[in-house]
This record gives C-alpha cells, structure tokens and sequence, in this order.
C-alpha cells in the first residue's frame, strides 16, 4: 500500500521546514511527499531548496496564487499513492502519525477516509476533539445530501484512500471559490461518492495556531456564509448521483446506510428519521420506514452493550 502526503502552501516559509520535517521523520515512512507552493512570494524556494536531496520528495509550482483547492488538485494529479494525506504548510506531524494511520486501514478495510484529533500549539493550546471517542460512521451519502451534515475535521486530520478520490478530484473549475477552506470539498466529497469514514481519537498532528489562520479564531460576515453555502450547492449538484424513487430501492438504501456501522446513537436516529421525512415515498411508508430504523436501533444498542 503506497503512501503519499500533499503538503499546500502559501507565503508559509517561517512554518514550511518543520512540516516537511514532520513528514520525514515518521516512524514508517512516507513512499512520496508532494509539496504544491501556491506562487509564494516569500522564501520558500530557498526553504524547499533544502530538501533538495530527499529523493521521496517532489515540488509542484503553481504559476499564479489560485488558491488551497487548486494545490489540492495539482497534488492529487501527480501523485501515485493508494492512501492521500493532506497537510497544512502550518501544521506538523507527529512520529506516530502515519504508523497509527496505515495500521487503522489496514484493521479496517472497509474504511476510506480517517480523521483524527489534534494538539493546538503555538498561541493557543488545548485539543480538537470533535468526538469523545473513536467512531466509525460509515457512509453518509444521505446525511450529506439531505442534511448537509458530514462529520469535519481540518485538512492536517485527512487521510483518504485513491479511490475515493478518484471519483471527484480534480475540481479544477471550483479553485476560485475554494480559496481557502477546501477541507470541506475533501469532506463533502468523499462522503457523496460513498466512502466510508471513520474518525481515531488520538491526537496525531499538531495544529498551529499563529493569528493568521483561514479558519481558527475568523468571524464569517453573512454574505461570505451565504456565497460559501451557494458554492457547497454547486458542488453538490456535481457530485450527488440520483437515487433510485423505487419505494423498495429507497428503503433499502436508508436502512444499509443506517447499520453500515455500529456507534449509531439516538441522534442518528432522528437525523435519519428527519431523511424520511424528505423522501418521495407515501406518508405510510414513511412511518414503516421510521420504525424499521427504531428496531434497528435498538438491535445495534444491545450488541454495542
């Protein structure tokens, strides 16, 4: 199982040395490393000149600033490994990143997209830990498509498999609105085209925190929410497949997605309920429907317990 890391950065040269850094000291090593500089005006040429003689390591130089999507994009297309991870020119690794990361694919086959904790460093401590515990969430095409609702992270916490990516990168006429932020189109993406995800309550990267974060510590005007939402609908409309109005397909479709894993809890429930509610199917079937997954909750409690 080939490995490979997409680190993107921009004007990031105080910060770049110690992320590839990171990447090269890890207790298994990275089979390619792919550092996309998105036309930095800084120092990071004579940054990356450093690394010259690391034979793993290979630099992509956009001709003009197009942003976090578009390294993203570039990345992808030159690289050859079977697991992506995406780093942030900011953050850092640490050793036992992509040992615990590999290890975890390789226990769960059917998984196609890890995240993990982070450890914030630099101006702010403390910990990003958007779930108490490891959980598997198996796929989430509905829950994406029906309540815009996929479980995030940050671009440093992503690891996800080729094939997965395959299916909707490259988003070349997407990089103007995706600037920065284009985590989401890693997130949403993958959960629309099927994968399987799963999130590892370790703290595995460190996240800078340096007062010039896109997203930690910003206050999004309304209009910037409302363009951003506009650009997710796009992206939705590119990537949903339709799903077949057969009552019978419908139902089994809700049901498979429900049980594709066991941590399930009460709030899935009346998210997946609130699905129902939206599909083209009689007010009865609905009903029946909201009830299989009730019983069907209550099943998986039982064996969780």
């Amino acid at each position: 199982m080939k490995t490979t890391c997409i680190i993107n950065t921009y004007n990031y040269a105080q910060f770049l040395s110690e992320a590839i850094e990171s990447v090269l000291r890890q207790t298994v090593r990275f089979d390619e490393i792919i550092v996309v500089d998105d036309c930095s005006t800084d120092e990071t040429d004579k940054v990356l000149a450093q690394f010259n003689g690391e034979e793993r390591l290979k630099v992509i130089k956009n001709n003009e600033n197009r942003g976090q999507l578009s390294c993203f994009n570039a990345g992808f297309i030159h690289s050859e490994g079977d697991i992506i991870s995406f780093l942030d020119a900011d953050d850092r690794y640490y050793p036992e990143f992509l040992r615990t990361i590999s290890d975890l694919f390789a226990e769960k086959p059917e998984v196609d997209f890890v995240s993990c904790a982070a450890e914030f460093f630099g101006n702010t401590q403390g910990y990003f830990t958007p779930f108490q515990a490891s959980t598997g969430f198996g796929y989430s095409v509905l829950k994406a498509q029906f309540l815009y609702d996929v479980p995030m992270g940050m671009t440093s916490t992503f690891t996800i498999r080729r094939h997965i990516l395959e299916r909707f990168l490259p988003l070349s006429d997407f990089e103007s609105a995706w600037k920065t932020r284009a985590d989401d189109c890693l997130a949403f993406g993958s959960a629309l085209v099927g994968a399987r995800r799963y999130y590892l309550n370790l703290a595995l990267i460190g996240y800078r925190i340096h007062g010039n974060n896109s997203w930690y510590g910003k206050n999004f005007s309304a209009d910037y929410n409302y363009q951003r939402d506009l650009e997710i609908d796009r992206l939705f409309t590119r990537l949903i497949t339709p799903i077949s109005l057969s009552p019978k397909r419908l139902k089994a479709f809700v049901l498979r997605e429900f049980e594709s894993t066991s941590d399930r809890n009460r709030q899935d429930l009346n998210d997946y309920c609130k699905i129902v509610s939206q599909l083209p199917i009689s007010f009865l079937l609905k009903l029946r429907l909201c009830y299989r997954l009730s019983k069907l909750h209550r099943i998986m409690t039982k064996k969780s317990n």
